[in-house]
């Protein structure tokens, strides 16, 4: 038996500020889980998200529109799959150690693991992470997942590969941005979420659950407390136009 399941993160391409649709606490409004073994997304309408010093910029204010695209097929009960993701860049800072990148980033994605039990072994589908679910780091608001997917990636920079085996996260979530400002907001819908990590509560965020995002991240595992998260390179790019199928097989 074959279930193909479709979902979009809105109607038509987004533009440059995105449309604006309703909005939730963080955490509500969950959709049915994915239960199907096979996740396979598409997307665009990349976004790259601040730079070296600011890898999250919740305000919005470095985040930056680019032509990009990410595809993932992934089978959570075997941990297997592909991720690739491709972005153009210009003199963008992601390694206070490297000169800033002009040209095509790609992440290709092929090992996926963790030790986590929420991880289910490097690919889980149908969770909470983040905030206060005490599941991934509380850097954005606790938020509805759909797939995430743990690992190690290789960076290219205009084919040239830049870092093998870097850390790297993926997830399909319910969106976590105001749609027009990209702003991450607190519980009010109005604040800026301030996590924990810089003296805020992770607990008080805000989610578009009428929305999809997907993330991906890539970093290295050598710290610099100048950037934030503290890695000496850390890339994270959302695509907000996201469509989802899934498959069961018997």
């Amino acid at each position: 038996m074959v279930i193909l399941v479709a979902c979009t993160g809105s109607v038509g391409a987004l533009g440059p500020k995105g449309e604006p649709g309703p909005q939730g606490p963080a955490g509500s409004a969950a959709p049915p889980p994915a239960t199907s073994n096979i996740f396979h997304v598409a997307a665009g309408n990349a976004w790259i998200v601040g730079g070296f010093g600011d890898n999250f910029t919740y305000t919005g204010e470095r985040y930056t529109q680019t032509d990009g695209y990410v595809t993932i097929d992934v089978n959570d009960e075997t941990n297997e799959g592909l991720l690739v993701a491709q972005w153009e860049t210009k003199d963008w800072k992601y390694d206070d150690t490297k000169s800033p990148a002009t040209g095509t980033m790609k992440v290709i994605w092929t090992d996926f693991f963790g030790e986590a039990d929420f991880m289910d072994g490097g690919i889980a589908n149908d969770l909470m992470l983040h905030g206060d679910s005490g599941q991934e780091a509380p850097v954005l608001p606790t938020v509805y997942t759909y797939s995430a997917g743990w690992g190690s990636a290789d960076v290219y920079l205009n084919d040239e590969m830049i870092y093998e085996d870097v850390v790297a996260h993926y997830m399909t979530t319910d969106g976590t941005r105001d749609p027009i400002t990209h702003a991450v907001h607190t519980k009010d819908g109005a604040g800026i979420f301030s996590p924990t990590p810089k003296g805020g509560d992770s607990g008080d965020g805000f989610t578009y659950p009428d929305r999809i995002l997907t993330h991906i991240v890539v970093h290295t595992d050598v710290k610099d407390t100048n950037n934030f998260p503290p890695f000496t390179m850390f890339m994270h790019i959302n695509f907000e136009n996201t469509s989802i199928s899934t498959v069961s097989r018997p």
